[in-house]
């Protein structure tokens, strides 16, 4: 079981979203699978656009598993060698014309 809880807030200039995402533990497993653990993840996100919406320029930066939770999803059959990535950031500029 699996719930993601987000909220956002958006204007003209700026965007902001946040995001907690929520996974229980599995114990019931197949006999070939072994229990996985449950996790939460926490995820921001904002969006500026200096010019206004009607320009087109805008700088996305995102930050996800802000707290760097060793999170594994019980449907991968690579689980137990891949993780779910941990801390990461990312920026972008982004112009349309």
């Amino acid at each position: 079981l699996r719930s993601i809880i987000g909220l956002e807030a958006t204007s003209p200039h700026v965007d902001v979203t946040g995001e907690f995402e929520i996974a229980a533990k599995q114990n019931r497993t197949a006999a070939s699978e072994l229990p996985t653990d449950g996790y939460q993840i926490l995820n921001f996100g904002a969006v500026f656009r200096p010019l206004g919406e009607e320009r087109g320029l805008s700088i996305r930066l995102r930050a996800e598993n802000v707290t760097n939770e060793d999170a594994r999803q019980h449907t991968s059959f690579l689980k137990d060698v891949a993780p779910l990535p941990g801390r990461n950031f990312s920026v972008a500029l982004q112009g349309t014309f």
